[in-house]
């Protein structure tokens, strides 16, 4: 008996310890896994549709229970609702694979171009901050590498 006890417990020890790999911390975090709350009146259109953007894209992956991106996408949400400047993801901060660096690299390069400017921001704010949100998406899912 003292065996069968034993090594249900070395089990369930060996289980637990191996959740560790799975568990996220973030997912523990309750200011980084609380949904934005809606952007401030004082937001600028781009802010405003940035915070649109990025809120559905972090509920999105906490859905998928991505809760590192989610808190991500989140926080930049809560930012852009805030009134503050958020740029789009430099693909140097995130662990993207060389071959999706080659089209990920130019293409921040043309994004940041056309939100560069005093009014860059004012004109055509929605298709503007909508193209950085994709873009977002579009590096945190070469990161992940498994989908096309």
């Amino acid at each position: 008996m003292k065996t069968i006890v034993r090594s249900a417990l070395m089990a369930g020890s060996v289980a637990a310890l191996s959740a560790c790999g799975v568990i996220h911390p973030e997912a523990f975090d309750r200011e980084a896994m609380t949904p934005p709350a809606p952007a401030s009146a004082s937001a600028t259109p781009f802010q405003r549709s940035l915070h649109q953007g990025y809120s559905s894209f972090g509920g999105w992956e906490y859905q998928q229970a991505d809760f590192r991106d989610a808190a991500y996408f989140w926080h930049k949400a809560k930012a852009s609702g805030a009134g503050r400047n958020v740029p789009p993801t430099n693909p140097s901060e995130r662990k993207i694979a060389n071959n999706f660096l080659t089209e990920l690299n130019p293409a921040y390069s043309r994004l940041t171009s056309a939100l560069a400017g005093p009014d860059a921001l004012n004109a055509w704010a929605i298709p503007r901050s909508t193209a950085q949100v994709y873009y977002d998406c579009w590096a945190e899912q070469a990161e992940e590498g498994h989908q096309p």
